[in-house]
């Protein structure tokens, strides 16, 4: 089986405190789908938006899911 997953966020500075957590779920929902048997191809993507007058910092969320992405494969 294939799944196309994508996984979207507001990645405003409110939500800061929930990136991480964000993050390791992604890692959690990959790691289950790659051992299921049989095992899923599974394909992800990553769309972070924020409001035009966010001044915070980027946060590397898709460094992140990449992070998460390869250490299961």
């Amino acid at each position: 089986m294939e799944v196309n997953l994508c996984f979207v966020m507001v990645c405003t500075s409110s939500m800061g405190p929930y990136i991480d957590g964000v993050n390791n779920s992604i890692g959690e929902i990959v790691d289950f789908m790659v051992n299921m048997k049989p095992p899923i191809k599974i394909r992800t993507g990553f769309c972070g938006y924020s409001d035009h007058s966010d001044n915070s910092t980027p946060t590397d969320v898709l460094g992140g899911l990449s992070a998460s992405v390869t250490r299961v494969t």
